[in-house]
């Protein structure tokens, strides 16, 4: 696995997007994306911390993740 890699974490109102990104000679290469999704019941409703976490634990643990950089992304406030 190369050594200069960072992985950004999206956190959005439905959702959490991870992207892993190798920089090489050339410039970047993508790693890995993938996207896990959690309920809400209505459009305006807030997700509940407990989804959030449990959509992260299994988005991280779908990967073989070293201890590289995260960069995070979360929504603002309504």
């Amino acid at each position: 696995m190369a050594k200069n890699q960072i992985v950004s974490l999206d956190i959005g109102t439905n959702a959490i997007k991870l992207v892993q990104l190798e920089q090489t000679a050339s410039g970047f290469r993508l790693v890995n994306a993938e996207v896990e999704a959690y309920p809400r019941q209505h459009a305006i409703e807030e997700s509940p911390g407990e989804a959030i976490s449990q959509a992260l634990q299994r988005l991280w643990g779908r990967g073989q993740r070293r201890r590289d950089p995260v960069t995070l992304s979360i929504p603002r406030l309504f």
